[in-house]
């Protein structure tokens, strides 16, 4: 009889293994996905009021029918300065921002034991909107509560290709500093970033 239960032990014992190993990764996923939806969420609520602002800027300039005074020209001594600066805003002035987008991919990381932060953000022909809107990102996703390892945060630019990296140890400290309200916590983060 003791030699028909042991068997059955086993079975029992890998069946009992099986669903808890199944559980746990379940409620890892689950973490995972709460945080994906949560980054995703906010870094396009970052990346609205980014473009927004944006978009502020460009209508504050200077209308292209508008002629820099007489005496301003004199004392930068270039005409051609003056025309290269109307070529922009007329060029400005007739091309509106196209629509940014974010998407946040949560993968193996290959460099450590947990996941990779992956953000894409597309910003047609605005590599240095983006390389200014990359730290804020970085942010955005270190301040995002998880409970999961996290290697590094990419963020890349579909449009050029460019992208910039941060450890997520180094990231997190700037992040709680970040929603504090302290503002130096962009600039260090810029600091931070490593870009390819």
């Amino acid at each position: 009889m003791r030699m028909e239960l042991r068997p059955l032990k086993r079975i029992v014992l890998v069946a009992v293994s099986a669903v808890l190993v199944a559980g746990i990764a379940s409620a890892q996923n689950k973490r995972i996905r709460n945080y994906l939806q949560a980054l995703e969420k906010s870094t396009e609520k970052e990346l609205a009021a980014f473009q927004a602002s944006m978009m502020e800027v460009a209508t504050e300039q200077p209308d292209a029918t508008e002629e820099t005074p007489a005496p301003v020209v004199r004392r930068r001594g270039r005409r051609g300065e003056l025309m290269r600066v109307t070529r922009l805003t007329e060029i400005s002035a007739k091309r509106t921002i196209e629509p940014f987008e974010c998407v946040v991919i949560v993968g193996d990381s290959q460099d450590m034991d947990g996941q990779d932060v992956e953000i894409r953000i597309t910003m047609p022909d605005m590599l240095d909107a983006f390389m200014a809107f990359a730290p804020i990102a970085a942010l955005e996703a270190a301040a995002v509560p998880h409970k999961f390892p996290v290697g590094f945060i990419y963020l890349r630019e579909e449009t050029t290709d460019r992208i910039a990296r941060v450890a997520f140890v180094d990231a997190e400290p700037i992040a709680g500093r970040y929603l504090a309200g302290d503002e130096a916590a962009i600039e260090d983060m810029k600091e931070a970033l490593i870009w390819h």
